[in-house]
């Protein structure tokens, strides 16, 4: 019986976990881009990324890595690319 309650107490935690791994995670992917976007132009590249992504950095940190968005800064980084070559 004690065996049983301790399972069920550890799976109560499991989803508990998985959403703090999520909320770690929110920005990081779009923060990454300003960052790629920072080694090819420095601020320049970075004020365009924000530019055309109309998202700036200090926000992209805090919103979650949808895919949509994803695709939006993947366009932006392509564009600063040919840009900055």
């Amino acid at each position: 019986m004690e065996q049983d309650a301790k399972m069920q107490c550890r799976a109560r935690m499991q989803p508990r976990a998985t959403t703090v791994e999520k909320e770690n995670t929110m920005g990081q992917q779009l923060t990454a881009y300003y960052e790629k976007a920072k080694a090819l132009g420095g601020m320049k590249a970075q004020m365009r990324m924000a530019m055309i992504t109309k998202i700036p950095s200090a926000q992209a940190g805090s919103m979650p890595d949808s895919p949509d968005k994803i695709a939006v800064f993947e366009q932006a980084m392509k564009d600063l690319e040919k840009e900055f070559k």
